[in-house]
């Protein structure tokens, strides 16, 4: 079965683009909301890109190029559990994610979410998101922060502690370059362009513009290398890492380690993340 998104973007998109879903393996079959149309969605619960995959299989995984065995991260459904005013949360981000950890911040003073994750589920990630800032809770970064967790979770806490092995992934977002999301025309009935001009999908770009601007971030950080017209050329695997300094330029602040920035970062070019820089404004 052919995806409706291939190539460098699938999209987790938001449950306000689905009507009537039908699972079916990895994929769901979906009404288009405006003409009707069968839509082919992949599904991984997860802000996934082709080139940024993450096999988990027996007891190790590995990106393509980077060294990681922790399998906890993929976890689907996540386990989540809480001690010591602490979140644990480790793997995948679904669509329940934010309600049991709604109820957990209810029952509990909570101060901090430490987190382990491939990211998921982009809507419920910026909820929980949101309420990271609102409570000014600190985010810790265990074994994997990536996709919609690098985007959304990491960036919303008010102290974000990172250890010596620790790996954060971005790899694209909503507004990413156009032209950085590959699409099946073939399937679906739609084409690119009409995807693209979707109300709802450009109603869920600005709901993610207004994320960052009320968290005082730029809202490039996940795509800004995606701007190079060189892209894959230095960014293979389609995905990369940023230093404390240029993590900072982008208005993360607060960003605090079990050793050093610089241990962190030749901890990570030994595991094989590729390091971005800023993108200036325009």
């Amino acid at each position: 079965m052919n995806s409706f998104l291939t190539g460098n973007l699938a999209l987790g998109l938001p449950r306000l683009l689905l009507k009537k879903p039908t699972l079916t393996h990895h994929f769901l079959l979906v009404d288009h909301p405006i003409k009707n149309l069968r839509l082919l969605k992949v599904i991984f619960l997860s802000f996934l890109f082709t080139t940024f995959p993450l096999f988990l299989s027996g007891c190790s995984g590995s990106y393509k190029g980077i060294q990681f065995k922790d399998t906890t991260s993929g976890l689907n459904p996540p386990a989540i559990s809480a001690r010591d005013g602490v979140v644990y949360l480790d793997g995948k981000i679904n669509s329940d994610t934010y309600d049991q950890l709604a109820d957990l911040l209810n029952q509990q003073d909570i101060r901090r979410l430490s987190i382990n994750s491939t990211g998921g589920d982009v809507e419920a990630a910026l909820k929980i998101a949101r309420v990271i800032f609102e409570k000014k809770m600190d985010v810790e970064v265990r074994s994997l922060c990536a996709s919609s967790c690098a985007n959304y979770i990491f960036p919303a806490g008010q102290y974000k502690i990172i250890h010596d092995y620790s790996i954060i992934i971005w790899h694209g977002s909503m507004n990413s370059p156009a032209e950085r999301i590959s699409f099946n025309e073939n399937s679906g009935g739609m084409t690119k362009k009409e995807f693209l001009n979707l109300k709802e999908f450009k109603s869920f770009q600005r709901e993610e513009r207004q994320f960052y601007q009320k968290i005082g971030v730029d809202y490039r950080m996940p795509f800004c290398p995606q701007l190079r017209k060189d892209f894959r050329k230095h960014y293979p695997e389609g995905s990369f890492s940023y230093s404390i300094q240029n993590m900072k330029k982008f208005g993360v602040e607060n960003i605090f380690f079990s050793e050093s920035p610089s241990h962190w970062h030749n901890t990570m070019r030994e595991k094989g993340v590729i390091f971005a820089s800023y993108c200036k404004k325009d």
